[in-house]
């Protein structure tokens, strides 16, 4: 889950998004994880505003549940 606000001054959000669509093929296959790479642009400078730590929060719910159940089995 990456959280990249649109006017943050420390860096700039298109390259998160190039990173993003580099890394998110080797990603898919190193854990067979398509799609496993989240990016959320949220309207804001530098920061890490209520809504989008809840979809951080759901992500890693989303994730970690299904890596325990991976490990049951």
């Amino acid at each position: 889950f990456i959280n990249a606000p649109l006017h943050d001054t420390n860096f700039e959000w298109t390259g998160v998004d190039d990173c993003v669509r580099s890394a998110q093929p080797v990603y898919a296959r190193i854990f067979r994880a398509p799609g496993g790479l989240e990016v959320v642009h949220p309207d804001c400078a530098h920061d890490f505003p209520p809504d989008i730590r809840t979809k951080a929060y759901e992500f890693l719910d989303r994730s970690l549940a299904t890596k325990a159940a991976t490990r049951r089995r």
